[in-house]
């Protein structure tokens, strides 16, 4: 599929806390891009997507890709990759877990508010340094998508806004 990664370009994947960008060619040949989450497992950057998404159907008739992957702030790096897809099913999901082992989403963040408020507990400074990261908790911008949608009625949205006033008045 690619190239053998440099570690160099290696270290910059495995470090990224933020979407790629991933353009296939649509069955009209123009390039269809997309923001994607990755992992990368051994040589392979792997992303998870439905099979019924333009990415997936383009990368099934045509398997040439480029992915790219930036700091999205200065000093500004990044890395372009040209390859081939492999598309594969996955119906145990473990791509998508790879995935997901990688950034944190609502559900987590509103877990962590809860230890975060709790007055018993003794590494609150500790869990706020673990989220100062631009695409742990300032990935969310408190549009409340995800407490319209719970099925549960809980507000992530909110503990997230509540996370990030506790980060500012603690500086």
């Amino acid at each position: 599929m690619l190239r053998e990664l440099t570690p160099e370009v290696r270290a910059f994947l495995e470090e990224a806390k933020w979407p790629g960008v991933l353009s296939t060619l649509g069955p009209n040949g123009a390039p269809i891009t997309s923001a994607v989450w990755f992992a990368l497992v051994g040589d392979d950057i792997v992303i998870s997507t439905p099979a019924s998404r333009p990415k997936a159907r383009n990368a099934r008739l045509d398997a040439r890709v480029s992915f790219i992957v930036d700091t999205k702030e200065r000093p500004y790096k990044g890395v372009a990759i040209e390859g081939t897809a492999a598309v594969i099913d996955d119906p145990a999901r473990q791509s998508m877990r790879t995935i997901a082992e990688r950034y944190l989403g609502p559900a987590v963040l509103l877990q962590a508010y809860r230890w975060i408020i709790d007055s018993r507990d003794e590494d609150t400074g500790a869990r706020l340094d673990d989220l100062e990261d631009p695409f742990k908790l300032y990935r969310c911008h408190t549009i409340m998508n995800c407490a319209q949608t719970c099925p549960k009625g809980l507000n992530p949205a909110k503990a997230i806004a509540e996370i990030k006033k506790l980060m500012i008045e603690r500086r």
